[in-house]
């Protein structure tokens, strides 16, 4: 049996970021639609890219073969604020 592969841990963030949303579908008044803005979402996990545009983050890492969970794609413009929590 072979020995498990490891990998380096990856950078683990918290992001501050507005997200875009919609209402329920269905009529709505004015009223309504001029209150409404973006949402403000915190997000913790693991950066699996960091890039010019956009980071991406994941909650959960298999190191033996590379896989990934809960991940989240934020575009830069987006975010409020990035947090590294832990040395890499």
């Amino acid at each position: 049996m072979s020995k498990p592969k490891t990998a380096d841990p990856a950078k683990m963030v918290l992001v501050n970021w507005l997200d875009a949303y919609t209402h329920d579908s269905g009529w709505k008044s004015g009223k309504t639609l001029r209150k409404a803005a973006p949402v403000m979402v915190h997000t913790m996990g693991f950066v699996v890219k960091d890039d010019p545009d956009f980071i991406t983050v994941a909650a959960s890492h298999v190191p033996c073969d590379d896989h990934w969970d809960g991940d989240t794609v934020i575009p830069r413009g987006m975010i409020k604020s990035l947090v590294e929590l832990g040395p890499k």
